[in-house]
């Protein structure tokens, strides 16, 4: 559902959904029934931040780099000395990410601030905990 624009529009297609396929697959249409609104979480999020925020791929690729650093010191004298390497890789990293298009410029970062999206993401993180505490 990642092609659709609107959070609505990402509903209707999964009620059609559900309803084609609730005879042939019952369960996997309540799976997708129970478990989309914290599967389309990121569909709150502005439409340009969408394809940043909707995978954790950066994450894990920052986690592979971590450990292929580690791998080549091997062993470390002490905690302090892993802490001080990760954080150069993130540094790097960091230096990196900037030098290319910025993903959250100034004015998007203020735009999203000041939109209700921090808001109704607070919203539905509340609903899932109560949700998962029933």
């Amino acid at each position: 559902m990642s092609d659709c624009k609107t959070l609505e529009e990402a509903r209707q297609r999964k009620d059609r959904i559900v309803a084609d396929y609730r005879d042939v697959a019952d369960q996997a249409a309540t799976c997708l029934d129970e478990g989309f609104e914290s599967a389309t979480g990121v569909m709150q999020l502005p439409a340009g931040l969408r394809p940043y925020m909707r995978t954790n791929n950066h994450l894990e690729r920052l986690n592979r780099e971590i450990k292929r650093r580690t791998r080549v010191i091997g062993v470390f004298p002490n905690t302090d000395a892993a802490v001080r390497m990760a954080g150069s890789v993130l540094i790097e990293q960091n230096r990196l990410v900037q030098a290319r298009k910025a993903i959250f410029s100034e004015e998007t970062h203020r735009k999203l601030m000041q939109s209700d999206t921090v808001a109704r993401l607070r919203d539905i993180a509340r609903e899932q905990a109560m949700l998962r505490a029933a």
